[in-house]
């Protein structure tokens, strides 16, 4: 685990209130697993005062991703950063998945923005093992599916894939 000030390198919209963040984090990034997360301190000053968890989405070289949705002040101020801003990490932490089990195909199972943490584990698991992806969400309009393959899609209205849930 380390305390690390890393630099913003970008902060990418992906759909409404979806969020890509690319920090350079060279500690955080040569020691963290799929499955890992970091907590953020997403202001300069004491409001918000807490930090706030993310799941590492993903890995590559000295740089690190997060994949978060607005959902209020903290992740307002997150989705407010700039190429240049700072922010202070704690991370990482968790214990996170263990890709080298005896199997096959691996599943992954997920909805919203619980989808963050699959990109990395994909790009840890490469092209050693069959993966197949379900998704969930609300609506078409809702999935979110970066940086995963093999996509099968269920939604509560039935506007794509599986009517139902995932």
């Amino acid at each position: 685990m380390f305390i690390e000030k890393v630099r913003v390198e970008a902060n990418i919209t992906l759909k409404e209130n979806i969020y890509l963040l690319k920090t350079f984090a060279p500690k955080i990034a040569s020691h963290s697993n799929p499955g890992q997360f970091c907590n953020i301190k997403v202001s300069e000053t004491s409001y918000p005062l807490l930090r706030r968890p993310f799941s590492i989405c993903d890995v590559e070289d000295d740089y690190v991703y997060f994949l978060f949705q607005i959902f209020g002040e903290g992740t307002k101020q997150l989705a407010n950063k700039s190429e240049g801003d700072y922010l202070d990490l704690i991370g990482p932490l968790g214990n996170g998945f263990n890709p080298n089990g005896d199997y096959d195909t691996a599943v992954f199972a997920g909805g919203g923005i619980g989808m963050a943490p699959f990109p990395y584990l994909k790009r840890v698991i490469g092209n050693s093992r069959q993966i197949k992806t379900f998704i969930g969400a609300r609506s078409e309009r809702e999935i979110i599916d970066y940086g995963v393959v093999n996509n099968f899609y269920a939604t509560d209205d039935g506007s794509k894939g599986f009517h139902g849930n995932v």
